[in-house]
């Protein structure tokens, strides 16, 4: 595995930012988030892009974006729950780091999205947030799985203890 570059993938909701930040700060590492990335770059939200331009446009910059920012080494990028619907992207990542997958369950994830208004693909479909949460994920988990090289399960743990269990293994690495 790669250590200088270290990329967290999962679902949006799993801790991805949080952790990520969390991480670069007890590695000394340096922190990327992808989609703000994105964002400053486009001078556009998320939510906006996705309006204006559609899902395919902000996929494109999205692969641009992650090819663009790894470079830079002793770095964890905070990765878009999306980018690994590309397997150029997943592809990409594993062979220039180290990937780390968030999982969450559904039900964790609609738990702590349930108020969230500023996730273009929660608006889309119908049915409750669990039911679409549940549908993103029957569609990304495989995915995620493959594109991982560490899996860690952050259901009913603190963003503090995900970087403890982390830090452990980092140890290891060295």
């Amino acid at each position: 595995m790669n250590r200088k570059r270290i990329y967290f993938i999962g679902c949006m909701g799993a801790g991805k930012t949080t952790v990520g930040r969390l991480f670069a700060s007890e590695t000394g590492y340096g922190w990327l988030d992808t989609d703000r990335t994105i964002e400053e770059r486009e001078g556009k939200s998320i939510q906006e892009l996705f309006r204006e331009k559609g899902e395919a446009y902000f996929r494109e910059v999205e692969s641009q974006v992650l090819e663009d920012v790894s470079n830079k080494e002793e770095m964890v990028f905070s990765c878009g729950g999306g980018m690994i619907l590309d397997p150029d992207n997943a592809e990409y990542m594993k062979t220039h780091g180290t990937v780390i997958y968030l999982k969450a369950t559904a039900e964790a994830l609609a738990e702590r999205l349930k108020d969230a208004k500023d996730r273009p693909i929660l608006q889309q479909g119908s049915g409750t947030i669990k039911e679409r949460i549940r549908g993103i994920l029957e569609q990304r988990e495989q995915l995620y799985e493959k594109a991982a090289d560490i899996i860690l399960c952050t259901d009913g743990k603190k963003p503090q203890e995900i970087v403890a269990e982390l830090s452990c293994l980092y140890s290891e690495w060295k």
